[in-house]
């Protein structure tokens, strides 16, 4: 009895710490170095996407802005459309790949066009993340 409750406990520790695996935490902080926000992002096990169909673009108000991310899924360039927005805001886009980590950042300062090239990576799914100095989009994007 107590080897099967074990055994039970030890499986159920392995399925957590398992799951766990698939998420990436981000903080924010201010000047001071005081923490302002944390992000969990998401990352699903390879191979678990499915792009047999073309989407609609991504759209999103943000406050007063237009977000629009397209193609998604893509075969390479990624555009998104910043409108509305206000002037000189600076925008930062993040690209996490299914391990989490960064491969590519893209900048720039009020409206207009960011694109990314994810024509050299493998075929899978992507986290983007639009951000201002203070606040952040997340997007689910598809690589054929």
């Amino acid at each position: 009895m107590k080897r099967k409750i074990l055994i039970t406990l030890l499986g159920s520790l392995f399925l957590c710490t398992v799951e766990a695996q698939n998420y990436k935490v981000e903080y924010t902080y201010d000047a001071a170095g005081n923490r302002t926000s944390r992000m969990v992002i998401p990352i699903p096990p390879q191979g678990s996407y499915s792009a047999k169909k073309q989407m609609e673009p991504l759209k999103q108000l943000w406050g007063e802005r237009k977000i629009l991310v397209y193609p998604n899924p893509t075969k390479g360039a990624l555009k998104i459309a910043i409108t509305n927005g206000t002037p000189g805001t600076e925008y930062k886009a993040k690209v996490y790949d299914q391990n989490g980590r960064i491969f590519c950042t893209e900048q720039r300062k009020g409206d207009g066009d960011l694109v990314i090239d994810l024509s050299a990576q493998a075929s899978g799914m992507f986290i983007l993340v639009l951000s201002t100095g203070t606040e952040e989009m997340t997007y689910k994007i598809v690589k054929e």
